[in-house]
């Protein structure tokens, strides 16, 4: 049908969110929905570690509750405690590695706080 829209295509001056869908995954646990978008190649994005990391860059406030930039994972303080690989891998985009990376790193900074 012509100009029908669906969920693998975006519409002209739409968001890259409009090409994303949710798939239930049979061989998954609970609370692991993926979001998959059609330009990913394929890539799944485990719903709660995205959400997670978005919560994190839209926050003002770090996770040891210091301020922080909007859009910046953590505040000055706790980013560079990291060690500088862990650093680096915060630059990748989301969908592309950026959720590992946030995840990682929390980690990293609440086992150095022990």
């Amino acid at each position: 049908m012509p100009g029908a829209q669906t969920p693998e295509t975006k519409p002209e001056g739409g968001s890259a969110r409009d090409g994303l869908k949710v798939v239930a995954r049979a061989d998954a646990g609970a609370g692991t929905e993926h979001a998959r978008g059609s330009g990913t190649a394929g890539a799944c994005i485990e719903i709660d570690r995205w959400l997670a990391a978005m919560k994190s860059l839209q926050s003002i406030r770090c996770l040891c509750g210091r301020e922080k930039r909007r859009l910046k994972p953590f505040c000055g303080f706790c980013f560079h405690l990291l060690p500088l690989e862990m650093q680096f891998r915060l630059y990748k985009p989301i969908g592309r590695g950026f959720e590992a990376a946030y995840e990682a790193a929390a980690q990293w900074l609440v086992r150095e706080e022990e």
